[in-house]
């Protein structure tokens, strides 16, 4: 058995990719994001993780969306796992969020989903046969979103899950063997 490939895109402070690291110290976890503000937490937080002895995470300061994106990993990843932007514009958000979140990661245009189109495609591409994809999304869009998957004929098993409070809040889905890269 392969040591597992996990790649978190629009990894922000880098928080689910270092609790992959640190779960699974076999993993190869690659972390990508494009703000350079959120890549400076990352790099201290992966810095941090690495000294208490958690598996180093390679960052990556690369555009989620970019259909080149790891080109070298095309069909070798293990699961793909996003917290895109993924707020339609205009949607009104908690005060936590509005005063403390940086906007550009939280909103992703008129309906919450340009940034997860591109993502389902990096993660078509990049997964192996069997290998998992899940997606944090707006709780409006949650059946578009499964939509998109299904409509790339290259996902079984999509399912959406709800969060704590019981919105729908996450996709998950498997690469099938047949599906189109």
């Amino acid at each position: 058995m392969h040591p597992p490939t996990v790649v978190d895109l629009c990894t922000g402070s880098g928080a689910l990719a270092l609790a992959v690291a640190n779960a699974r110290p076999d993993a190869v976890v690659h972390a990508v994001e494009v703000d350079p503000d959120a890549i400076r937490w990352a790099e201290r937080n992966a810095a941090k993780r690495t000294e208490a002895g958690d598996t180093a995470v390679i960052l990556h300061r690369d555009d989620a969306t970019d259909q080149g994106l790891l080109a070298d990993l095309t069909g070798q990843v293990d699961l793909v796992m996003s917290n895109p932007p993924y707020v339609p514009s205009g949607s009104e958000v908690t005060v936590e969020v509005s005063n403390y979140e940086p906007r550009q990661a939280v909103f992703a245009y008129e309906d919450g989903l340009d940034v997860i189109r591109p993502i389902i495609k990096n993660a078509e591409r990049l997964l192996r046969p069997g290998g998992g994809f899940v997606v944090e999304h707006d709780d409006s869009n949650g059946a578009a979103t499964v939509a998109l998957l299904e409509e790339s004929q290259s996902f079984r098993d999509v399912t959406q899950h709800a969060d704590l409070a019981g919105k729908p809040r996450f996709v998950s889905a498997i690469k099938t063997f047949g599906g189109r890269l």
